[in-house]
């Protein structure tokens, strides 16, 4: 029911704005490098938005899918003529799918930490959250990040009790493919490498280890390989990012919402 809830509230108006708001260069960055790929075969790289990772994949499924809808409902007779917001549209409903799975995850991971109650609390105020609903209705990388992120932390804890190799397995292939979607999801390394290295079941933890550490490398490396084939490029994507968040910017301002809202 909490899950219904949550997608309703993602899906009610999701596309009004489209066609009458910008909605950003971001998403449409997002969008139009996955009909790049396909008028092209060519997959750009240039910044951690054009290719996320596993992310990518999910939207060029998605917007397959949304083409050929396109071409039997008469609104094109090709690619290139396709209105953009069709597949706007379309990467906005798959984020709010990632944010109603996030939300069911948060309440699994919830039920697990401490009870039932608290699992379904949680989920009932991540489904509420404003930032989880917004987020959830762009056409960006954030949704698919938070998703991966919660569901490795769910089968970490899971390892952590169990010292089962598959769940660490499982949890590490789960933080190598976040990360692959966003590098900031780096962090999630901690709370699977520390489960399995502190499993309640003693003798499983070195292979746990070994496992979460082997599942995160191949994950990580199979789902975003620019970082390893173009090494050049991704330090500079790490480069830009630091670049554009040091003192200058605007949200290191004084008032940041201001300067925006300006």
């Amino acid at each position: 029911a909490v899950g219904a809830f949550a997608l309703a509230l993602r899906l009610y108006g999701i596309g009004n704005e489209l066609g009458h708001v910008d909605v950003g260069i971001d998403q449409k960055r997002l969008a139009r490098s996955v009909l790049h790929f396909f008028e092209t075969g060519e997959i750009g790289h240039s910044t951690v938005e054009h290719y996320p990772g596993i992310h990518f994949w999910f939207l060029s499924a998605s917007f397959s899918i949304a083409y050929l809808w396109g071409l039997m409902q008469g609104l094109a007779a090709n690619l290139s003529r396709m209105p953009l917001d069709l597949f706007l549209l379309t990467g906005k409903v798959v984020g709010a799918f990632q944010g109603t799975i996030t939300v069911l995850l948060t309440g699994l991971l919830g039920k697990r930490l401490v009870g039932p109650r608290v699992g379904l609390l949680a989920a009932g105020l991540m489904a509420m959250s404003p930032l989880s609903i917004e987020l959830s209705m762009q056409v960006r990388n954030d949704a698919g990040q938070a998703m991966l992120i919660t569901a490795a932390v769910v089968v970490a804890l899971g390892n952590y009790r169990s010292g089962r190799g598959l769940e660490a397995f499982v949890a590490g292939t789960l933080a190598g493919l976040a990360t692959g979607v966003k590098y900031s999801s780096l962090f999630v390394v901690i709370p699977v490498f520390l489960a399995a290295g502190t499993s309640q079941q003693e003798k499983r933890r070195g292979p746990s280890l070994a496992l979460a550490f082997g599942g995160f490398v191949a994950a990580l490396a199979l789902s975003n390989h620019f970082l390893w084939a173009d090494v050049p490029n991704f330090l500079k994507q790490l480069s830009d990012q630091i670049g554009i968040t040091d003192e200058s910017h605007w949200a290191a301002m004084a008032n940041p919402a201001a300067f925006h809202v300006s």
